[in-house]
């Protein structure tokens, strides 16, 4: 894993659109049905983030967000929440939540988001998530080399302030 410079004016017109804020209101009506006790999915739109695949493959060099593995049509699992929308389904069309990934990591990442801090409540964004202090690494946001150490062999080891005999 590297560390990715996600440019915060970049953010793809798809997601800034009319069909994207449509989207993210039908997900906020439908948390509304679920607070009066309705028992509904959330109506995500699985077509606005192939529409960001293309710019998510570019600003990471058409490799896994997390492993680096080069993607093709064969390891690509199309476009990957950061914060898994089951959870954080406010953040499914946010630029910043989203990464291209390979199936592999896809399998180990699951859906689960394990923090130290008290977990972000909907709607909360920006300072309030890294108020969270996540346990998984992001690559946008943190510097992989501080919390990972990369062997000459290959091996990855995640073990911190270990000293060299």
């Amino acid at each position: 894993m590297i560390h990715i410079e996600r440019d915060p004016d970049s953010v793809p017109e798809v997601l800034t659109s009319e069909w994207a804020k449509e989207a993210s209101d039908q997900l906020w009506d439908t948390f509304y049905r679920q607070q009066e006790g309705r028992q509904e999915a959330f109506p995500f739109r699985p077509r606005i983030w192939q529409a960001v695949a293309g710019p998510l493959m570019e600003l990471f060099h058409e490799k896994c967000a997390y492993c680096e593995t080069p993607l093709s049509k064969e390891t690509y699992l199309d476009v990957d929440h950061h914060r898994p929308k089951a959870i954080y389904w406010w953040l499914a069309y946010e630029w910043e939540n989203l990464y291209p990934i390979c199936t592999q990591c896809a399998s180990y990442k699951g859906t689960s988001f394990p923090v130290i801090g008290k977990p972000a409540e909907p709607g909360q964004k920006g300072q309030d998530l890294l108020d969270e202090r996540a346990l998984l690494l992001d690559p946008c946001l943190d510097e992989p080399s501080e919390w990972l150490h990369f062997e000459d062999n290959g091996f990855v080891d995640s073990t911190l302030g270990a000293t060299e005999e």
